[in-house]
């Protein structure tokens, strides 16, 4: 008897096989390159693109928020992160009194638990935050957009270069956070429309994800007016959940007001609403510019000298978001895609407008909840070109300018050598880089951007400090004239501004003094 063998036929010579194996096809090509292939590219792009920076150093803020931070030497109980804003930095700072960040400040208390001080450890979270977020915007894309426009859209948010000092700053975990709680709060509501029996589950899902975006960074508030204006979207009616998220937004705010003891920042130094919107809308043309050219990112942007609310760049702000807001409603009809991506920009850069008054003129991270309507816009674009692969060219572009910004985040001295040339006329730069010259030990160089800071119409507090850093720098050198002279001058500005704050290394006070225009006496 011959043996017999075994085989599944699968020639195709037959209909049932040839259906059998077009169906096999089509769901292994939906699970890997819908569901596992994208992802996992993503993960990869991401880790080689901001891997770099786990070689880094804590820099800036990081000193004060995490090294030098009491509040994360334990985790339990954790309800003092959220009960105590002191518990976000340093007291020897005003940080933990100007921001609240209760899930950022926990976050670092369990890595802290976890892996020590490495900074490698804090880093490592924070890229994965970023692209857990891109994940999810991703799926969100998706839903609006055929494959390759969504793909292209979150190549953009999560590599261009502005997203940088989000992602590569540990201290900026709070933004990620935020937008991570956003863009899975946005999927929720957005699949609810799958199936009426699970809508409000969803729904109520995605309320509770934009209650954790509100504990990461209050820059997640705009979100339930992307839930209504996506309701429209739809064509559909007023629901619970809807009311509920703008009750959460409302509790927040308040609950926060209650914390913080005040709405804004800096509650000692009071800046007048006009003059806050002044700096919000004249912030608003420096981000349109670094989006299309970011070659001069900046972690410092030094405030405008603007006068009064007729200054150019206060009109060309005004002027921006009336050109952004009318065309949304104009093209509402016909293309409601491009509209949600322009009114969830507008939305997410309210926060940053000056209605609540901030520290800081401008800053990078300012923009990564509004990239997620550039997202859109980019995934729109792409969709109605004739040849979209080409715009693969932007992502891959950008990415590399990304690469060299992760690079300037290597520490203190590469930071600031590159904030001084974005902007050589930057006197608070100027300062922090010799500051971190004067720590390496290095007093000629740190001497020299002293010098230059006074030399760039200083605030008062980089001017005092400036000036008793060189007093300092001369006596050790031996050069007891020049630090003569300079303790002269240091007498003088005393005497003319006795209420000069101690020091403005990493404070956003400096800011806010800039603002109320409080500059250091001519002739310095």
């Amino acid at each position: 008897m011959s043996e017999k063998t075994f085989s599944i036929p699968f020639s195709g010579d037959s209909a049932w096989e040839n259906e059998l194996r077009e169906k096999l096809k089509e769901r292994l090509r939906r699970v890997f390159s819908w569901f596992w292939g994208a992802p996992v590219l993503f993960f990869f792009l991401t880790a080689a693109i901001y891997g770099p920076s786990l070689f880094f150093d804590f820099v800036y803020d990081d000193i004060w928020t995490i090294l030098q931070n009491p509040a994360l030497n334990q985790v339990t109980p954790i309800k003092r992160f959220f009960l105590d804003p002191a518990t976000s930095a340093s007291s020897q700072t005003r940080i933990g009194k100007d921001v609240y960040r209760p899930l950022a400040s926990l976050s670092f208390a369990l890595n802290k638990k976890w892996g020590g001080l490495n900074p490698a450890g804090f880093r490592l979270v924070n890229i994965f935050i970023h692209w857990l977020a891109g994940l999810f915007l991703w799926l969100i894309l998706a839903r609006f957009f055929p494959f390759l426009p969504a793909f292209i859209g979150t190549l953009v948010f999560l590599f261009h270069p502005i997203q940088t000092e989000s992602v590569v700053w540990i201290t900026q975990r709070s933004i990620l956070l935020s937008g991570l709680g956003v863009l899975a709060s946005l999927w929720f509501w957005e699949r609810s429309g799958d199936s009426e029996k699970s809508s409000l589950k969803w729904r109520w899902l995605a309320v509770a994800a934009f209650g954790m975006a509100l504990l990461g960074k209050e820059a997640a508030l705009p979100l339930p007016l992307i839930f209504l204006i996506m309701m429209f979207h739809r064509k559909e009616k007023l629901s619970w959940p809807l009311v509920a998220s703008f009750v959460v937004a409302t509790g927040y705010f308040i609950f926060r007001r209650m914390v913080m003891g005040r709405w804004g920042q800096d509650q000692q130094i009071q800046i007048p609403l006009l003059r806050s919107l002044e700096e919000g809308f004249c912030a608003l043309p420096v981000y349109i510019r670094n989006i299309f050219s970011p070659s001069s990112l900046n972690v410092s942007y030094p405030w405008q000298e603007l006068g009064n609310c007729l200054s150019l760049p206060f009109l060309l702000g005004i002027f921006i978001l009336l050109i952004l807001v009318v065309d949304g409603v104009m093209v509402w009809k016909k293309d409601s895609r491009t509209a949600l991506g322009i009114f969830i920009f507008v939305s997410f850069w309210l926060p940053y407008s000056g209605i609540l008054p901030l520290i800081t003129f401008a800053a990078d991270r300012f923009m990564y909840l509004s990239f997620i309507g550039l997202a859109f816009l980019m995934a729109r674009l792409a969709q109605r070109m004739s040849k979209p692969l080409v715009l693969l060219l932007v992502p891959f572009l950008l990415s590399i300018i990304t690469v060299s910004r992760v690079r300037d985040w290597k520490d203190e001295v590469q930071l600031w050598r590159a904030s001084v040339r974005a902007n050589p006329r930057n006197s608070f730069a100027h300062a922090c880089l010799a500051q971190s010259y004067l720590q390496r030990g290095d007093l000629e160089s740190a001497e020299r951007h002293f010098e230059r800071a006074l030399g760039n119409r200083p605030g008062l507090a980089v001017a005092a400090v400036s000036m008793r850093a060189l007093i300092r720098i001369n006596q050790k050198q031996g050069d007891v004239k020049n630090a003569a002279i300079w303790q002269r001058n240091y007498n003088q500005f005393m005497s003319q501004a006795p209420h000069t704050p101690p020091s403005p290394f990493g404070l956003r006070r400096e800011r806010a003094l800039e603002k109320k225009k409080l500059r250091a006496p001519a002739g310095l």
